[in-house]
């Protein structure tokens, strides 16, 4: 889950630097609240907490607004 905030964080820099790709500008708000939630859900699982399960459900559910809004134009 490091690995994915990681990723998260690093999708966000390349969305918003529009020399990389061009994506809308509120696909940055998707990757963000995604790098939040893996980030959440990796102390929460790291850590044995009982909001963790909490945590990687709404990173479940970033993921899935994400690629909804990915082929929404589709």
């Amino acid at each position: 889950m490091a690995w994915l905030t990681l990723a998260g964080v690093l999708n966000t820099w390349v969305i918003v630097d529009k020399s990389v790709v061009y994506l809308p500008s509120y696909f940055a708000i998707f990757t963000i609240a995604y790098a939040i939630s893996a980030a959440a859900a990796t102390v929460g699982l790291w850590r044995m907490k009982p909001w963790a399960l909490t945590a990687f459900r709404s990173w479940e559910a970033s993921c899935l607004a994400l690629m909804a809004a990915f082929f929404s134009p589709f």
